[in-house]
């Protein structure tokens, strides 16, 4: 009776023991495939010239599964101010991001310049001014990346306007890995 009980123990600590190893080799690996995910870290984006906005860039943060766009503009003092925000979550399936705005904001403009003074405030999907500022900007909530990520410089090209290409203004842009 006391070997029974012995072993029954014996047994119990080692499926403690496998069922523990299991559970950490699975983190594991959960946690080395976001931090060997290419595309995972902060980006700059080379400055992209409009003939409407003027200059602006973007300090792009991608996680596995998230991002956040901070873009900003060139004021006439030679500053650059955030102007506008976007926020989301993302699907990563070989290199295509499905990509999903869930908040967007864009910058106070002072009444005397014009200009972005950089105060952003931001609005959730579903509110009202989260609509008419996606709908202003001509984009839509829910679009496609692909991605390339060699040595240090990142190339996404989103179909922003889901017309099936990436020839459209502003739909291929380059950073650098920060």
């Amino acid at each position: 009776m006391i070997m029974t009980e012995l072993k029954n123990k014996w047994i119990r600590t080692l499926m403690f023991l496998l069922v523990t190893t299991a559970v950490f080799t699975s983190c594991n690996k959960d946690e080395n495939t976001v931090q060997n995910a290419d595309y995972v870290g902060k980006w700059s984006s080379d400055v992209i010239t409009s003939d409407t906005q003027g200059d602006s860039k973007h300090n792009l943060t991608l996680t596995k599964n998230t991002f956040e766009d901070i873009i900003q503009t060139k004021v006439s003092s030679g500053a650059w101010v955030n102007s506008f925000i976007v926020k989301g979550t993302m699907t990563v399936t070989n290199n295509v991001m499905n990509v999903h705005v869930s908040e967007i904001g864009v910058s106070e403009i002072n009444d005397q310049t014009k200009e972005f003074t950089g105060n952003i405030t931001t609005y959730k999907e579903g509110s009202l001014l989260y609509g008419l500022i996606l709908d202003q900007t001509g984009k839509k909530a829910d679009f496609q990346s692909e991605y390339t990520v060699i040595s240090n410089k990142l190339t996404l090209k989103s179909d922003l306007n889901k017309d099936g290409d990436f020839l459209d203004a502003n739909e291929t842009t380059t950073y650098n890995r920060q």
